[in-house]
């Protein structure tokens, strides 16, 4: 890589609260709300929530991170329900009776303007979406600081149920998961020295997968599941393990990799 990228901080949450052991299963109401109390969150629907919920914790509280810092949040359902909810409305009690402010929420980019403006984060703000978006943000992330686009970008891969998703997706659970990166190795938990994206595994360079690979798996968190897979492995980069090549699917169709090795590395 031509620009040194680093992972500088990595968190998660689930059904059991923070962390980045997170299972299959629901998150309660109540442990939502009290896992993150402050201005502003009212208009965020829940995907948005799950998504400060993780990504505050890798921001001080008051830290102005300017037109430099990014953020990119991958979600594949964010606005099923919200849109469910609002053309519901609509069609039982008349047009009259829709809340305006619930529009917002039925558009895949907001969730991502949210979490950016209540963190204070005024550079690009992007927002894949699709099964693979999680570890598609990450990939994105990257690109954003390998391009000069920013200094610091926050990588989120965050999903939620409601009655539609799981009508269509019985079984998903749901979370977010989050990573900060930046060019800056002084509080590097791990380098990211590769990130490929192709068509299919075997057009992926002969390189892109030694030492250990570990493939995302079935996205059961949702878009949440790409994200978490790179959190855990920059975890156990930072413990002494390493390098690990995380692989999963990219896009409608295609594959990513990215791979990470001891912030000695930067």
């Amino acid at each position: 890589m031509s620009t040194s990228v680093c992972v500088t901080g990595v968190a998660g949450f689930g059904p059991d609260g923070h962390g980045l052991d997170v299972r299959v299963g629901a998150v309660g109401d109540e442990l939502l709300a009290a896992s993150l109390t402050m201005r502003g969150l009212r208009p965020l629907a829940r995907t948005a929530r799950l998504a400060m919920v993780a990504a505050a914790r890798l921001v001080a509280p008051g830290e102005d991170g300017g037109d430099r810092a990014a953020v990119v949040l991958g979600s594949a359902w964010a606005c099923v329900d919200p849109l469910a909810e609002f053309v519901g409305v609509a069609a039982r009690e008349g047009a009259d009776r829709v809340f305006p402010m619930a529009f917002p929420n039925t558009v895949a980019s907001v969730h991502a303007g949210y979490v950016a403006t209540l963190l204070g984060r005024t550079g690009p703000v992007v927002s894949p979406c699709g099964r693979h978006a999680g570890l598609e943000a990450v990939v994105e992330a990257v690109s954003l600081l390998e391009h000069g686009r920013a200094d610091d970008v926050l990588a989120v891969g965050a999903e939620t149920r409601g009655p539609v998703v799981d009508a269509a997706a019985s079984g998903l659970g749901e979370g977010a998961a989050a990573l900060r990166l930046s060019g800056d190795p002084q509080a590097a938990l791990a380098a990211v020295t590769g990130c490929w994206t192709a068509r299919d595994l075997e057009s992926l360079p002969p390189h892109a997968c030694e030492g250990v690979v570990r493939p995302v798996g079935e996205p059961v968190l949702g878009a949440a599941t790409g994200a978490l897979a790179v959190a855990r492995a920059v975890r156990d980069v930072a413990a002494g393990d390493g390098p690990v090549t995380v692989v999963g699917g990219c896009g409608v169709q295609g594959v990513a990799a990215v791979r990470l090795e001891g912030p000695t590395r930067v």
